[in-house]
């Protein structure tokens, strides 16, 4: 069976494998202590098929690069999943 990669090959933030792996050991972590609290940031980019589909695959990918690079300059570095 094929691993997943950690970080997606366009954008460079980290693969749903990553965000899940990451994702467990935080809720155990919470069950295990009562004043850790974290935080889930769940983004969809509306309309994003009909982009690919009038200006092109390429077009698509810059957008997502672009979103990718403003969630990085955003998010404090210590509280980027990395």
């Amino acid at each position: 069976m094929q691993e997943e990669p950690l970080h997606d090959s366009l954008t460079g933030l980290p693969s749903r494998a990553l965000f899940m792996d990451r994702l467990r050991d935080a809720l155990a972590y919470a069950k295990q202590h009562d004043d850790y609290a974290f935080a889930v940031l769940f983004l969809n980019l509306d309309r994003y098929r009909m982009i690919l589909d009038s200006l092109g695959h390429e077009t698509g990918d810059q957008l997502l690069i672009g979103v990718a690079q403003r969630l990085q300059a955003t998010v404090p570095a210590d509280a980027a999943l990395t």
